[in-house]
């Protein structure tokens, strides 16, 4: 939602020597038009003056002269307040494009003082609020955006890029997992025991809680009868929750709460001695993602209490030894670590979703020719590069219980690594750090083998354990290693090379194992992640009663005509979009169907009949692609980062440059040079919300004049609802109650980070009631003439309910009419291959409701923010 939250508030910047002659004009209008008013008190010659004022701002602002129409308009509201209303809705725009000149100079304080001065001219102006909220949240102070989007909110609870705003810089803030966590009370509980009893067994016990978050661990300790208590955290808003969370808990003088990250602590100057004891969770689904080794390998060495004479290590090369040599020297460590220790879990899997993330499934897509493309599915949190140790984990994380279509477990479940954190000695080198080895795993059932799926079962003390496996019902996920980018496909294309192209049917052929077979895994540690890389698969040969390596590991093997392949890494969304077949047929026979259309109408007319198509689509579409071989000239407005690298790949192996361009960056300046016939957008995010902006920019490219027809692609969309039951999702979006956080009060704080608009819910597969049948909610008509009602709209919606419960949610999709033929659905189960997930609104508080009883919905849409309230029930 980050990229959200930046779209909403940035604009075009304009050129820089324009900018630098406006501010001089600016000033030395303002001296003309003070001049004229000086030694007047006459009521009549201020409104004249103001009058004045008011004409020049406008006048600069067609000009585009925005430092001077900022200023006239300043000083018309400085002699007549009582303009503001006539003016405001000019005023704000040019603030906003004279404020982002500023910010595009580096002018930063000159912008926030700018900001200021409209403030105080239009006090009660809620967009400047959220305007000066969205700088603020821009240049890091988060914390003053939130109480600015608030104050906008106080004066204009129906403004929706506040709310917007405000959801997104939550959802940053504060992720969705915290939630989750905070609801597991299986996870609370067996930190509560094993703390009880290390802390029983401790008379005068000291405790560290790294990564203290909410500050429940702490607590914990606190009520176990902890002497001391440390709780160390080093992000801003956690810290602030967690000091309201103590204050309110009444432990705000039990608990030294530490702004700072564990590793730079020091005695004495943060805390007094070595504690006896340190708590922590700071573990990812991936078990080291968020650095649990690193800040207990410091712990030991810095802050726990450890014997005096420390174990020499240097010749001991596997734990066995380790465990003899402590056990022999009788040289414990005297302090103690919970969690105790971690077992790591591995295990083929096949599964066609994590398939269609992972690579590009195709080598033909509507008559398009990809077949030279190897492009391969990454999100944020999966590195690249795996030998920056600044890239982030090679893996993505899912719960496999839930996945769409399922999974297959292929080969035996094995336990990789097991690290034990109260053998410190352990987790340093020469035992498992950055060390690689290989493990060979049996095949079981037959299956192709799409990725490695990992766990963790979590050892508290010596009897408290709990596991992440799937099916677990716990807070964490499983961890998923895709098979794109190992060695072993590396040599599983090659392999597939046909005169020079690739055969995705033998790369399938070449990934299905049979029972008995085995696969080979690499497997490395290090300090952020575990590595896992499929290294070979071993085919079973009955005759021989023996396994053979499927495909020869040569060097010479790689000089093939695979080198040619174009090799690039995509966001595993758009992935799975380019390997949604259903989704470019329906896209391609509307754009077939219309361009048809069009040229024999231009052509009955006597005009050229080259359509020219407008590409709003945004991400790695090939749609505008598609377009440009049917024929019409396109412009793509938006392209990736990736345009010259990605798109110009394709373009050249299917021959279509001379009818694709660029656009230049200003979409407004696009859509006045280029006389678009059809504009092509793609409305839906991935997660089931309305693209940001998308509607203001149909919106504005409809408003330019023509005589010609336009027309836009989607031609109408419906949002559609069903309100739901479901504990699952309320879990996700904020912390239920005070019983799941073991009698703490901790829900007031943190629930004030939670959201309205729930985003990426795979409804198919969410576990929930259907209180009602789906209903329509509204129409968006994108080729109307009155384009404003695209922008804004409200609808009321009687819902019947057919079946008692509470009603969590709203969780709405949409359907696209292309045009009067072909249509495409968001919602759950539309088609098998879709890429869309669905989005929700979910109350804040639940609604009973009762078979046969109507609810009325009352609902509304502003810009792209959809909101859905329950106003009255019958």
């Amino acid at each position: 939602m980050d990229a959200n939250l930046h779209n909403s508030i940035s604009d075009d910047d304009e050129d820089e020597s324009s900018s630098d002659d406006t501010s001089d004009d600016c000033q030395s209008n303002d001296t003309d038009i003070e001049e004229d008013e000086e030694g007047s008190d006459d009521m009549d010659h201020k409104i004249h003056l103001a009058l004045k004022a008011i004409h020049a701002a406008n006048s600069c602002a067609a000009k585009e002269n925005y430092g001077r129409a900022f200023a006239y308009y300043l000083l018309a509201l400085q002699l007549q307040p009582n303009c503001r209303d006539s003016i405001r809705s000019h005023f704000i725009i040019v603030c906003r494009k004279w404020c982002d000149e500023l910010e595009a100079l580096g002018k930063i304080d000159d912008m926030f003082n700018c900001y200021e001065n409209a403030r105080q001219a239009l006090p009660d102006c809620e967009e400047i609020y959220n305007n000066i909220g969205a700088k603020l949240f821009k240049f890091g102070h988060r914390n003053s955006a939130i109480q600015y989007f608030h104050k906008a909110l106080q004066i204009n609870p129906q403004l929706a890029r506040a709310t917007e705003n405000l959801q997104n810089i939550s959802n940053l803030l504060v992720e969705r997992w915290h939630f989750c966590m905070l609801n597991d009370i299986t996870r609370n509980s067996s930190y509560r025991d094993a703390i009880d009893r290390a802390i029983a067994s401790d008379a005068r016990a000291s405790v560290l809680d790294i990564g203290s978050g909410s500050g429940i661990l702490s607590m914990l300790a606190v009520k176990a009868g902890a002497k001391d208590v440390y709780a160390c955290e080093m992000s801003d808003v956690w810290h602030d929750i967690s000091k309201q969370v103590l204050l309110d808990n009444c432990m705000d003088k039990n608990v030294k709460l530490i702004k700072a990250k564990s590793t730079n602590l020091m005695i004495p100057e943060d805390i007094p001695d070595r504690v006896s004891l340190v708590v922590t969770e700071t573990l990812d689904s991936g078990v080291l993602g968020e650095g649990i080794i690193k800040f207990i390998q410091h712990a030991w060495r810095d802050l726990l209490t450890v014997n005096t004479a420390p174990v020499q290590d240097d010749n001991i090369t596997d734990s066995n030894q380790l465990s003899s040599h402590i056990d022999n020297k009788k040289n414990h460590p005297v302090g103690k670590v919970i969690p105790a220790g971690v077992t790591i879990y591995i295990c083929a899997i096949e599964c066609e979703y994590i398939r269609r993330e992972s690579r590009l499934l195709h080598s033909n897509i509507q008559g398009l020719d990809v077949s030279k493309l190897r492009l391969i599915g990454n999100s944020e949190n999966m590195a690249i590069n795996k030998v920056d140790d600044y890239m982030a984990e090679p893996y993505t994380t899912e719960r496999l219980a839930f996945l769409p279509g399922g999974c297959k477990y292929l080969t035996d479940v094995c336990s990789i690594l097991h690290l034990d954190f109260n053998y410190p000695h352990i987790l340093h080198p020469p035992m498992y750090l950055n060390k690689k080895f290989k493990l060979k795993l049996d095949c079981v059932q037959t299956g192709r083998i799409d990725a490695i799926a990992m766990w963790f079962n979590l050892q508290l003390d010596d009897k408290i354990a709990f596991t992440t496996s799937p099916g677990s019902n716990l807070s964490w996920e499983q961890a998923i290693y895709p098979i794109n980018s190992s060695s072993l496909m590396d040599k599983i294309y090659t392999a597939s090379v046909v005169d020079g192209n690739v055969n995705q049917t033998e790369i399938d052929k070449l990934l299905t194992m049979q029972s008995q077979d085995m696969v080979e895994i690499s497997i490395q540690c290090t300090p952020k992640y575990v590595d896992l890389e499929v290294e070979n698969i071993y085919v079973y040969n009955k005759q021989l009663n023996c396994n053979t390596i499927r495909l020869p590991n040569q060097s010479a093997f790689f000089h093939g005509p695979a080198s040619e392949l174009f090799e690039h890494y995509i966001d595993r969304r758009e992935l799975c979009r380019l390997n949604d077949s259903v989704y470019h047929s329906r896209f391609s026979f509307a754009i077939k169907d219309l361009i048809q259309k069009m040229a024999l109408m231009k052509q009955s007319e006597g005009n050229d009949s080259t359509i020219k198509v407008m590409d709003l689509m945004q991400g790695v579409s090939l749609i505008g692609i598609l377009a440009a071989q049917q024929g019409a000239e396109v412009m793509i407005v938006d392209p990736p980062n990736d345009f010259e690298q990605l798109y110009s790949r394709i373009i050249e192996y299917n021959d279509i440059k001379s009818k694709i361009s660029p656009g230049c960056g200003d979409f407004e300046q696009d859509i006045k040079h280029f006389e678009w016939d059809i504009l092509l957008s793609e409305i839906v995010e991935p997660s089931g919300v309305l693209k940001e902006q998308i509607l203001e920019d149909i919106h504005l490219a409809r408003q330019i004049e023509s005589q010609r027809k336009r027309f836009v692609i989607p031609n109408k969309i419906t949002v559609y609802g069903l309100c739901i039951s479901s504990l699952p999702l309320r879990s996700k979006c904020l912390v239920l109650d005070d019983n799941n956080t073991l009698g703490f009060r901790i829900k007031d704080f943190i629930n004030e980070y939670r959201v309205i608009t729930h985003i990426d819910i795979d409804l198919a597969n969410l576990p929930h009631e259907r209180l009602s049948l789906p209903f329509k909610i509204l129409t968006i008509d994108l080729n109307c003439e009155d384009t404003m009602k695209m922008l804004v709209q409200k609808s009321v919606v009687p819902v019947n309910m057919i079946k008692s419960g509470n009603l969590t949610a709203v969780v709405y999709w949409f359907v696209l009419d292309l045009d009067d033929t072909h249509k495409i659905s968001t919602g759950p189960n539309a088609y098998e291959t879709s890429f869309w997930h669905q989005a929700g609104v979910v109350f804040k508080t639940e609604t009973a409701v009762q078979c046969d009883q109507k609810i009325i919905l009352s609902c509304s849409l502003s810009i792209s923010t959809l909101d859905i309230i329950i106003t009255k029930d019958e």
